[in-house]
């Protein structure tokens, strides 16, 4: 039911994307973050959801009045960083190996950058933003509460990108800013109800990931927040409170979790990371540019 469901819909959007392309932008979003494919178990498995839209999205950026990217500064840096990534995987020490990665950090890179071109006004970021909160938050929500009904670490599941408590915690603290944007700028009972449960079901996928890594870019995005955000220091303080209230029932592999940041010595997680930047030292002086 479900195939037949994202299949029509999808259909049926094709041609309204392609008359009004911030729709076709979104819909890339929705079908690249939320992977409405991880949730069929027929047909739409195998149906490039992604390559359909973004050749829709592209369609709409030649269709533009002002199809030239800005200058901004991170565009520029986008297109140096693409440029560069491009010269490593031709120099890698093993080419073929890496285009696979290559060809879809630059098709994202591409769809990125098609994006600041179409997505140009307040309401058409607003419609971005929304996207990515719906797509990335049904995630979140789902299994925060998974979670707290005692579902480990271990078993953090979520599209393909996201496949792994680290990856969906790293999910999470993306999501926070967009969700805090969401629930200050709708005044809406009814929309901050929704965005606040979301973000409290996010904030437990953080929380119960056992991401260490999470939970330090946690810590460093509450420090920027207290500084640049209007009121940043009360919603901080709000945010250390409620840890200090949930930390007495945290489950007992997450505290134990959080013991092990001060004995890395002995974590094979930590030690795998050593082991990869005492590889790449070891290959700088026979490949110090690429």
């Amino acid at each position: 039911m479900r195939d037949i469901f994202f299949l029509v819909l999808f259909v049926a959007l094709i041609p309204y994307c392609l008359v009004h392309v911030e729709w076709g932008v979104a819909t890339w979003y929705f079908v690249s973050l939320f992977q409405p494919q991880s949730q069929s178990f027929s047909v739409s498995k195998s149906i490039p959801f992604g390559a359909i839209s973004g050749i829709i999205v592209l369609i709409g950026w030649l269709r533009q009045p002002n199809r030239k990217l800005s200058n901004s500064k991170l565009v520029i840096i986008l297109l140096l960083l693409g440029g560069w990534t491009t010269l490593t995987t031709i120099f890698a020490v093993s080419p073929s190996n890496s285009y696979k990665d290559w060809n879809e950090f630059i098709s994202l890179i591409v769809m990125v950058l098609a994006a600041t071109v179409v997505m140009n006004s307040r309401r058409r970021l607003e419609i971005l933003v929304w996207t990515i909160a719906i797509s990335i938050g049904y995630y979140g929500f789902k299994v925060g509460i998974f979670a707290l009904r005692g579902g480990g670490g271990g078993s953090f599941r979520g599209p393909t990108y996201m496949n792994g408590n680290n990856e969906l915690a790293r999910g999470a603290i993306m999501l926070l800013p967009l969700l805090f944007f969401l629930f200050r700028n709708w005044k809406q009972i009814w929309i901050r109800s929704c965005v606040g449960a979301v973000a409290g079901g996010t904030l437990l996928t953080l929380v119960l990931s056992g991401s260490r890594g999470a939970w330090l870019g946690f810590a460093a995005m509450m420090a920027v927040a207290a500084l640049r955000v209007r009121r940043g220091l009360l919603w901080v303080s709000l945010a250390l409170a409620l840890g200090a209230a949930v930390v007495p029932i945290l489950p007992a592999q997450i505290i134990a979790r959080f013991d092990t940041i001060r004995d890395y010595e002995n974590d094979p997680s930590v030690q795998g990371r050593f082991a990869a930047w005492e590889y790449a030292l070891d290959k700088f002086p026979q490949r110090p540019f690429m």
